[in-house]
């Protein structure tokens, strides 16, 4: 389906067998060379466009994935993971990379291309470390703990030294099952730590959250405002939609420390109402707009059957529709009003997700993976699509 004011395209496509492209990033350098990586494998690849997504060229790759991807001047860096936590940079636009620092020893690490906060001369990363690996049967998203990395940008980042991590909790810590809340959470029945088959091919792992986005809250007007405190927005794992979590980072002593947001009557936001907030997103605070934009998935029948799904090109649960693709804008980040589709489809195979956005002059600049005829299905995604929306900030109202 073409969408007016979005030009999409194909900027690669995985022709070897068996191997899929996932966990798309973008940056741009300050010339405004754009560079894209992505897995292929348990590998990272990055391509790189000087004329901003015209053409591309394939560079190099790197040893590790799931990968933030960000520039500072000409350098661009790469920080993933393959279990510990890694980190290398490019200063001539991937044809070489410096050797890999390893930043963690011995642990189990999980991420995505989640937002980047830079802050008063501090570059902000959120990835979520595995508390307790190998106890969860299913998909382990129970025991994952959201943790801030920071550092100065004038520091030598490929220098352990040069980063400092956040006290942790995992979302068993920071919340629980909750039943009788009314709010129908969780969708479909689960167990503390084991998945719940829900019929022959499909199961229900235990709820948890993942694929974090370090958000400021700027406006003094609101509720969450605090100088001293940066706050993670997590995809939420309830089974149902438009459900997120968000932990507040708090900094004490250099130290952040995380915590549940407060509502005014002092109780704690287990979740927030967030569009999309159920499948993998990201957010970027645009200071001229003074809003908050988010690229999401949107949801349009969560409410099929088990038997119903078997008829569809959804991969999984009801909930894991990947192939509309939304541009929203806030005020608050909590209140979303939905500005333009960027990509449609009425064949849920055909998806495209895991956003990673940035802002070019009057542009959106959107790099996702998506699943093409070629593809297996709507979760072994094929190909990168660059998507951008032009004149972004006129879709507001």
């Amino acid at each position: 389906m073409e969408i007016p004011s979005v030009i999409e395209k194909v900027i690669y496509k995985s022709l070897e067998k068996g191997s899929f492209c996932y966990t798309p990033a973008i940056a741009q350098t300050h010339s405004g060379v754009l560079a894209v990586t992505f897995d292929n494998g348990k590998e990272g690849t990055m391509l790189i466009s000087a004329d901003m997504g015209d053409t591309w060229q394939e560079r190099g790759h790197f040893p590790f994935y799931h990968a933030h991807t960000f520039a500072i001047g000409e350098s661009i860096y790469i920080m993933g993971h393959d279990d510990n936590v890694k980190i290398t940079k490019t200063t001539d636009y991937g044809r070489s990379f410096s050797p890999v620092t390893t930043l963690t020893r011995k642990e189990k690490w999980h991420a995505s291309s989640g937002s980047i906060v830079f802050k008063n001369g501090q570059i902000h990363i959120a990835m979520e470390r595995h508390t307790a690996p190998n106890t969860i049967k299913g998909w382990a998203v129970a025991d994952l703990a959201p943790v801030l990395w920071s550092a100065d940008v004038n520091a030598d980042l490929l220098d352990a030294k040069s980063w400092r991590r956040s006290e942790e909790k995992s979302f068993k810590e920071l919340t629980s099952i909750i039943s009788g809340n009314g709010f129908g959470i969780p969708f479909y029945p689960v167990k503390e730590n084991e998945a719940v088959d829900l019929s022959e091919d499909l199961q229900n792992s235990p709820l948890g959250f993942l694929e974090g986005n370090v958000v400021d809250i700027c406006s003094k007007d609101h509720i969450w405002y605090d100088t001293d405190a940066l706050y993670i927005f997590l995809r939420s794992h309830t089974s149902g939609v438009n459900m997120a979590q968000v932990v507040k980072m708090t900094e004490h002593g250099g130290v952040f420390h995380p915590s549940l947001p407060l509502s005014p009557s002092g109780m704690k936001m287990t979740y927030v109402p967030f569009l999309g907030g159920h499948l993998k997103f990201n957010i970027i605070y645009e200071p001229k707009s003074q809003l908050y934009w988010s690229v999401t998935n949107q949801s349009f029948d969560s409410m099929l059957t088990l038997d119903a799904i078997k008829k569809t090109g959804i991969f999984g649960l009801p909930n894991n529709e990947r192939h509309r693709l939304i541009l929203s804008f806030s005020k608050n980040a909590v209140d979303w009003c939905m500005a333009q589709v960027i990509k449609s489809s009425y064949d849920a195979r055909f998806s495209s997700c895991y956003p990673s956005a940035l802002i070019s002059g009057d542009d959106m600049v959107i790099v996702a993976r998506s699943a093409d005829k070629d593809a297996p299905n709507a979760q072994r995604t094929n190909t990168i699509t660059l998507y951008t929306v032009t004149d972004f900030r006129n879709k507001t109202y």
